[in-house]
């Protein structure tokens, strides 16, 4: 996947004629995609057995705040945040 500056493709045609207009038109027509978020998890609360294993996980998305009760995403299954900070 490639990403466009839509604008400067646009500012290539004549919107005085037709095939500048209808292609302005299908430029403009395409869907645009969010910015990722970034973000970490919180540990709300964790506990280990004897060995040093972690056994259960209570954490938090610092972007939209949901609760996770399971090993950790890479990504927020809530917002989509990239979770890049230590989990």
């Amino acid at each position: 996947m490639r990403l466009i500056d839509a604008d400067a493709i646009v500012k290539c045609f004549d919107p005085n004629t037709w095939q500048g207009e209808m292609m302005i038109a299908i430029v403009n027509g395409l869907s645009t995609i969010d910015p990722v978020k970034h973000g970490e998890w919180t540990t709300l609360q964790q506990a280990c057995n004897g060995y040093g294993v972690m056994y259960y996980y209570h954490k938090e998305c610092e972007v939209s705040g949901s609760e996770i009760h399971k090993r950790p995403f890479p990504y927020c299954p809530n917002c989509g945040a990239k979770m890049e900070g230590k989990s």
